[in-house]
């Protein structure tokens, strides 16, 4: 791996751009190889290991690094962690490290996404993050939640326990959960049944579940699953503003 490393890293700070450059390489070692071999059969370990270390230096990026701390600090920890793994144990288990954390962190990520509480822009029908956003405006008794990955088997408990901490958290006695479904392009079987009895669960406490933004597909897996007719046809929205002014509508 070091040598593929290596040789790419040569090619490129000699000008190397196309396939060409390692058909060439390809041929001067085999030339080195048949006729030139004694010259360098006495190279001591050292100097060979100074050659991959000058030829491995056209790699590093320092500023990368400095990048990626700004942008992604997991990102970076996880490349740190990497690097970090190479120096001390070895060039393959410092990737399989890297390699590793990274999936970890993904199924984290996967079975814990971001979930936002929404609230409308003054002025405008935009519905942003009321924690990003100040001046958001929410509703009294509207809870208008955003969760931001598929529904899934690994995050459905989750979700409902999320959801659940925005309704306590809320600076009024909530009566109406609008989801904003927007970011859900999958919903399985067992989130199905989970959003069943969060729905018994809500309704206990006097809450109308309600849905916004659902994709096509996503309602007809929640019809088969009978999800619609317990919810309420009416209780599905196309978008966010309608859900709202059904919610502040006076009842007759």
């Amino acid at each position: 791996m070091v040598g593929s490393l290596s040789k790419t890293s040569v090619a490129v700070r000699a000008g190397g751009k196309t396939q060409l450059s390692s058909l060439v390489l390809g041929v001067l070692v085999l030339l080195t190889l048949l006729f030139l071999l004694p010259l360098f059969q006495n190279l001591s370990d050292a100097t060979l290991a100074a050659i991959v270390i000058e030829a491995m230096l056209g790699l590093v990026n320092l500023s990368y690094f400095k990048q990626l701390s700004y942008i992604n600090k997991n990102e970076f920890a996880i490349a740190l962690l990497a690097f970090t793994g190479v120096l001390v144990f070895g060039v393959l288990q410092g990737i399989s490290l890297g390699v590793i954390t990274s999936i970890v962190f993904l199924i984290y990520r996967a079975s814990h996404p971001h979930t936002d509480v929404l609230g409308c822009i003054p002025q405008t029908e935009m519905y942003r993050d009321i924690n990003l956003h100040p001046e958001a405006i929410t509703t009294p008794g509207l809870l208008i939640f955003r969760f931001s990955n598929n529904l899934i088997f690994a995050n459905s408990s989750y979700f409902r326990t999320e959801l659940k901490k925005k309704i306590r958290e809320a600076s009024t006695p909530t009566q109406m959960v609008l989801i904003d479904a927007e970011t859900i392009n999958l919903i399985d079987s067992t989130a199905l049944e989970m959003l069943h009895k969060l729905r018994l669960e809500l309704m206990k406490n006097n809450i109308v579940l309600a849905w916004a933004r659902l994709r096509d597909p996503l309602y007809q897996r929640m019809y088969r699953a009978g999800l619609t007719k317990e919810i309420g046809e009416h209780n599905f929205y196309e978008r966010i503003t309608d859900g709202v002014s059904e919610f502040m509508r006076p009842s007759s």
